[in-house]
C-alpha cells in the first residue's frame, strides 16, 4: 500500500486505465483500495451524452485489455474480477473466450495455462463498510 500511495496513487492508478481504454479520467471511479496485496476497486460511468452502447464498447474493450496482457497498471496483475466473471486468475486469463497466457508468472500461473479449465473461480467482491 506504501509503494502504490508513493507511486502516485489512485490518480495514477486512474490515469493509467484512461490511458489505456482511450477514455476521461473522470469516467473512472475509485470505490476503494486495500491491502491483500493490493485490491482496487472501480467502476467506469458513462461521459455526458454517452449512451449504454458506448459503456458496453468501454467494458469489452477493457476486458480485451486485460485478456491480452495489455492493460499496464504499473504493477503485477494477478486476479481481475469484471461484473462478476474472472478474467485472470492467479495471474493467468480465465476469461471465456480468451487463451490462458499467464499476465504475471507466479508458482502455479504457469501449470494452469498448461491446463485450461483447472481452476476458474468466479468469487463476489464484497466490500464490508463498518462501524465499531
Amino acid at each position: 500500500m506504501k509503494e502504490f500511495m508513493a507511486g502516485g496513487g489512485t490518480t495514477a492508478f486512474v490515469d493509467r486505465v484512461a490511458g489505456t481504454l482511450g477514455i476521461h479520467a473522470s469516467q473512472i471511479k475509485v470505490v476503494s483500495v486495500y491491502e491483500g496485496s493490493l485490491v482496487i476497486n472501480y467502476n467506469i460511468v458513462a461521459a455526458e451524452g454517452e449512451s449504454d452502447d458506448t459503456l458496453t464498447a468501454i467494458a469489452k474493450n477493457q476486458l480485451d485489455k486485460f485478456a491480452t496482457g495489455e492493460m499496464d497498471l504499473g504493477a503485477p496483475i494477478l486476479d481481475v474480477i469484471s461484473s462478476e466473471e474472472s478474467v485472470i486468475s492467479d495471474g493467468t486469463v480465465s476469461a471465456t473466450g480468451y487463451d490462458p497466457i499467464v499476465i504475471t508468472k507466479t508458482q502455479t500461473s504457469v501449470i494452469r495455462a498448461r491446463s485450461p479449465g483447472v481452476f476458474k473461480p468466479n468469487l463476489p467482491t464484497y466490500i464490508d463498510e463498518s462501524t465499531i
